[in-house]
């Protein structure tokens, strides 16, 4: 039984718990590439948290050992090549202990990998080189060496790999998970469930009942609306491969033509119509098309090879397939009111476990390349912006903007994002 967050159905809270679990895992993955990356890195992390709120759990991991502040000697002169050395010294201040916080929080709609001094305002103004030490590597001073694991103190592309390397493990995880529900459990791929006499196909036999799409003119089905759009963009004749008995086939020159069918007449809302006993009323429509019927009531099974390649394709192609939404969203060519924020997610997440618990896994798929895609976006408050600002240095040699500056921006995009998301749900809902 499917439900909704606005029907409150006790087997449906299951199925949310689940869709939170969905959500958590994936937002956890995200966090857990800045953290993996930044370690590998050298960079001083503060805090891992699973959640958002107040929290509910935490472990402090290699507290006590302490860090000797920097000296700094007097007179030297600024160079670009010390820009970075001096920004550590500066964010010292707050870095004197190699202590990592592991924490739960209590709203599971979020996460984060805190690195110390992030977004602090970094005074470079008459900072001083530290003294060379011979007996450390490249001459640093043994306070200055530990001060450089701070965020902004690192050189610009190490912090890039980082903040990539969140959405990175996003599309890696789905790759991963694509392969093996291909490979154990299989794909919902559209078939061919009936072929109508009036079809241009029907007579010459060209496509059957069963068949399943699995490229239209060389060009593979990743994605089940894909097939329709494909179909429909294809001239009128085209080339399709097919999986007929477990085995592929090319289909040369099937048409496109007119053909006539009965089903049930619909309102201008989609609804059945209904006669004055109840019973649905049946009429006859006209179309241009392949003259079939297309569901998917079968999963397709892979090789593994075969399977290895399909989850690439499959994650690019979803990941293309969000950037065209969001496109979409900014031309207007679809409304707020037909995307969702959190809430919609966990209640069409929700929907899709209980109609087949096996969805699970497509929505975490279909999650993992959300994340990646979106945080990507040059959005305030988002890998995308961060990165953006952080190239920039790199061009220019410095920041741009102060790290308040910069900070501030990031905070107040935080803000209208969360506001943003809270008002499609609104939109939706309403």
């Amino acid at each position: 039984m499917t439900g909704s967050l606005l029907a409150f159905d006790p087997a449906f809270l299951l199925n949310i718990f689940f869709a939170l679990l969905a959500i958590m895992f994936m937002i956890t993955v995200h966090e857990l590439g800045h953290y993996i990356a930044g370690k590998l890195l050298g960079f001083k992390i503060n805090e891992f948290s699973i959640g958002m709120g107040p929290k509910l759990f935490s472990k402090k991991v290699g507290a006590g050992k302490k860090k000797k502040k920097t000296e700094v000697s007097q007179g030297a002169e600024k160079t670009d090549k010390e820009f970075y050395e001096k920004e550590a010294e500066n964010l010292s201040r707050d870095t004197d202990t190699d202590e990592e916080i592991f924490s739960i929080r209590a709203i599971p709609l979020g996460g984060y990998c805190a690195f110390a001094g992030e977004d602090e305002e970094a005074d470079t103004a008459g900072a001083e080189k530290p003294e060379k030490d011979g007996n450390r590597p490249g001459g640093m001073k043994r306070g200055a060496e530990k001060e450089k694991k701070v965020f902004n103190a690192q050189p610009p592309w190490k912090r890039i790999i980082v903040l990539f390397c969140g959405p990175f493990f996003n599309l890696v995880t789905c790759v991963l998970i694509a392969f093996m529900v291909f490979l154990c459990y299989g794909d919902n791929l559209p078939t061919i469930m009936n072929v109508y006499e009036t079809s241009p196909n029907y007579s010459n036999g060209t496509i059957m009942e069963g068949d399943v799409i699995y490229a239209v003119n060389g060009k593979t089905v990743y994605l089940y609306n894909d097939a329709f759009t494909m179909i429909n963009d294809a001239g009128e004749v085209m080339d399709l491969t097919v999986i007929r008995n477990g085995e592929k086939l090319q289909l040369k020159n099937v048409v496109k033509g007119e053909y006539t069918y009965t089903a049930e007449k619909l309102d201008e809302n989609g609804n059945v119509m209904l006669d004055e006993n109840g019973d649905p009323i049946m009429t006859e429509y006209k179309n241009i098309g392949l003259g079939v019927s297309i569901s998917s009531p079968e999963v397709t099974r892979f090789g593994f090879f075969e399977a290895v390649g399909r989850s690439f394709g499959y994650t690019g192609r979803t990941s293309v397939y969000m950037v065209e939404v969001l496109a979409d969203l900014v031309t207007g060519k679809i409304s707020l009111d037909q995307v969702g924020g959190p809430i919609t997610t966990i209640d069409i997440t929700a929907q899709a476990i209980g109609a087949n618990s096996m969805n699970i896994f497509f929505v975490i798929m279909l999650i993992s390349v959300n994340l990646a895609v979106f945080n990507l976006l040059p959005i305030p408050a988002l890998d995308g912006s961060r990165i953006l600002f952080t190239l920039i240095e790199w061009i220019a040699g410095k920041p741009v903007v102060s790290r308040k500056v910069e900070g501030l921006i990031h905070f107040v995009g935080m803000l209208l994002l969360f506001g943003f998301v809270i008002l499609v749900d609104v939109l939706r809902y309403i």
